[in-house]
C-alpha cells in the first residue's frame, strides 16, 4: 500500500496525541465528510457555519480511517469509537501538515495569483504539464486560509510539479499562505478591480497581491503582466522584496514572454509566442485572447520550473474551457442551433470585460457540427500571410 502519510509522521507533523489504534497509515486527506474516501484522514475543521466535530460519525460510517480533532471537542464526541489524533486546533494542526509537506517536497513549485485568470491559470499548468511529470494542483478554487493548507497536506511526496492558488480579499491574506507554499515561481496575472469593497483602489489591491513576493524561495522568479497598469508597482515591489529574477508576460516589445500574434476562431485559437529567443506557433483548443494571454504566463513558468516547452505548447492544443470558465454547449432551437458560452462563474469588471470580447470575437455558426475544432482553427490561422506581425501593444 502507498500511504500519503504513515501514521507516525502524520502524528508528528501534527504535533498531536493518539487515541485508539491508529492505522499504519492514510490514503488522503478530507475535511467533507460526504466526500471522503475510504482510507482517509478526516480532519474535523470548524467553520463559520458548520463544525466538522459534529459529522465526525459520518466520517467514520463513510470509511475514514482516522480522525484528527480538537482536545476542546473531544467531550462532545461522547463515546464514538475511532483511531484519533487529538490536537490542540484542527486548522492550526493541518497548517503544521502543509509546512510539513512542503519540507519533505524536492518538487518544482509554482504559486498563481492575480484578480482574474489565476484558476484558468492554474489548470493551464496542471494540463500543460501532467504528461511531463507527477503534478499536484489545488482543487476548483481552494485558495484560501484553508484551501491551501489542505492542498499541500494532500501533496504526495514523489510530486514533481506543485501548482498552488493563492487568492485573497483584504490585505495580509496572501503573506502567510505563500510562505507555506514557497514557491519556485510566482505568478501574478492581473491586477483588477476585484473585491474593492476591502480596498481602496487599485494600488492597495497590487500591494496586496505583491505578497506573494514575500515567500518565494532563494532565487525565485516572478512572472507579471507588463501590459497591466499594476506592472510598474508589483516590478518594484519585487525588487523590494529582494527578488532578483523579474519576468513579464504580454504583446508589449519589452516582454520575455511575449504574444506576436493571435487569431481567434469559433472553439480555438493560435497563438504566436516568443519564449526563450523562439517563435512559436501554437494551436490553442481554447478561443479568447484572454486565455492566449494567461497561456503566456504558462510557457513561461513551465519554461523557468525547466519543463519541455515544445511539449508544453502542444499540450495546449488539447486545452478545454473550464466549466463556467467559457464552457461552451451547442443545443438545437426550432429548426437552428445556440451555441451557449458558459461564463457564469465569478463577475468583475475585468472578467466581464473579457468574456463580452469572447462573445464578439465568436464567429456566428450554422448546424450542429459547424464549430471548428482547434485545428481546423490552426489550419485556417496558418494560412493567412505572416509577413508582418501585428503591432505589438506599447
Amino acid at each position: 500500500m502507498s500511504w500519503l502519510w504513515t501514521s507516525a509522521d502524520l502524528l508528528a507533523a501534527l504535533n498531536g496525541r493518539p487515541v485508539g489504534n491508529l492505522p499504519e497509515g492514510i490514503t488522503g486527506i478530507s475535511i467533507d465528510s460526504r466526500s471522503l474516501g475510504k482510507g482517509e484522514a478526516f480532519f474535523a475543521i470548524k467553520g463559520d457555519r458548520v463544525d466538522g466535530h459534529d459529522y465526525a460519525g459520518v466520517a467514520i460510517a463513510n470509511g475514514a480511517a482516522l480522525l484528527v480533532v480538537s482536545e476542546a471537542k473531544l467531550p462532545a464526541l461522547g463515546r464514538l469509537i475511532a483511531p484519533m489524533i487529538v490536537v490542540d486546533d484542527v486548522l492550526e494542526a493541518m497548517i503544521r501538515l502543509g509546512c510539513a509537506a512542503r519540507d519533505r517536497s524536492a518538487a518544482k513549485i509554482i504559486a498563481v495569483t492575480g484578480s482574474v485568470g489565476k484558476t484558468t491559470t492554474k489548470e493551464m499548468l496542471r494540463h500543460v504539464l501532467e504528461p511531463l511529470g507527477r503534478v499536484h494542483a489545488s482543487v476548483a478554487s481552494f485558495n484560501n486560509h484553508w484551501g491551501v493548507p489542505l492542498t499541500l497536506s494532500r501533496m504526495p511526496e514523489n510530486t514533481d510539479y506543485g501548482v498552488f492558488e493563492i487568492g485573497m480579499n483584504h490585505p495580509d491574506e496572501i503573506r502567510p499562505l505563500v510562505k507555506m507554499v514557497r514557491p519556485h515561481v510566482a505568478v501574478v496575472t492581473s491586477v483588477a478591480a476585484a473585491h474593492l469593497g476591502n480596498f481602496k483602489d487599485l494600488t492597495e489591491i497590487a500591494a496586496a497581491k505583491a505578497e506573494i513576493f514575500e515567500g518565494l524561495v532563494e532565487g525565485g522568479h516572478a512572472i507579471l503582466n507588463r501590459d497591466n497598469d499594476s506592472f510598474k508597482q508589483l516590478e518594484k515591489a519585487a525588487i523590494a522584496t529582494g527578488v532578483s529574477h523579474i519576468h513579464s508576460f504580454g504583446s508589449g516589445a519589452k516582454a520575455d514572454f511575449r504574444m506576436v500574434e493571435f487569431a481567434n476562431g469559433a472553439e480555438g485559437a493560435v497563438l504566436w509566442a516568443s519564449i526563450d529567443n523562439r517563435t512559436l506557433e501554437i494551436p490553442m483548443g481554447a478561443p479568447g485572447r484572454h486565455i492566449a494571454e494567461n497561456a503566456l504566463a504558462v510557457l513561461g513558468a513551465a519554461s523557468l520550473v525547466g519543463a519541455d516547452i515544445d511539449s508544453v505548447a502542444a499540450s495546449l492544443a488539447t486545452l478545454q474551457p473550464e466549466k463556467g470558465r467559457g464552457e461552451r454547449h451547442r443545443r438545437a432551437i426550432g429548426s437552428g442551433y445556440l451555441t451557449l458560452i458558459d461564463e457564469s462563474y465569478n463577475a468583475n469588471p475585468a472578467s466581464m470585460r473579457a468574456a463580452i470580447a469572447l462573445l464578439r470575437d465568436t464567429p456566428p455558426q450554422e448546424g450542429p457540427d459547424a464549430s471548428p475544432s482547434s485545428a481546423t482553427c490552426w489550419k485556417w490561422a496558418s494560412s493567412r500571410r505572416m509577413s508582418t506581425p501585428s503591432s505589438p501593444v506599447p
